[in-house]
């Protein structure tokens, strides 16, 4: 099974007013902080081939991506919304047999919780897996290949809350023993905006 990671980190942080991936959060950018989880997944996952994909149009996002020998993509078009970012990212997915999209401005997300949607959404044999907790759900969303072309007709900001809604008996959800995993940067207030 190969699973490609696609971290999306070519937004505009139009909430936070400027580029929040590369705020520092406990001694490293945003952006850094999710990729080095994501690392550490990839280094753990037993039985599956795990690729990191990296969509982005901000040069320091590149130099991290170097640093860290990670594969990026420069996608100038993700000013015209997150569409454009995950057909990008579908795209270059082609031989995967699931995506997983994660953000990066989530930085309380766990590695672990990273791991374990991913092997539990592949045990349920479901085609779509989400974190959640309650009634909020939230990323990282594995998506497996029969979803792939479905992607086609998003537009705007819109991601894969329309597949996801038409296809909810097909849907894992991996439960989240804290909601604060789910904060994204917009909502954590000791960030200095």
């Amino acid at each position: 099974m190969k699973i490609d990671i696609i971290l999306m980190a070519a937004g505009n942080s139009r909430r936070f007013g400027t580029n929040k991936l590369l705020y520092i959060f406990e001694g490293k950018t945003l952006f850094e902080n999710i990729l080095e989880k994501c690392l550490w997944v990839k280094k753990e996952i037993k039985n599956h081939i795990v690729d990191i994909k990296v969509i982005t149009r901000f040069k320091e996002i590149e130099e991290i991506c170097e640093k860290h020998s990670v594969f990026y993509f420069h996608n100038e078009e993700s000013q015209k919304g997150a569409s454009f970012t995950i057909k990008k990212a579908i795209e270059l997915c082609q031989n995967a047999d699931y995506v997983m999209f994660a953000v990066c401005d989530e930085p309380y997300i766990k590695k672990e919780t990273i791991l374990r949607l991913m092997e539990e959404t592949l045990y349920s044999k479901k085609g779509i897996g989400m974190v959640s907790f309650g009634e909020r759900k939230g990323n990282p969303v594995m998506f497996s290949r029969k979803y792939f072309s479905q992607f086609k007709d998003i537009s705007g900001d819109k991601g894969g809350k329309e597949i996801i809604k038409n296809n909810m008996e097909d849907v894992y959800f991996c439960v989240l023993k804290d909601e604060k995993e789910l904060e994204d940067a917009d909502e954590i207030s000791f960030f200095d905006k």
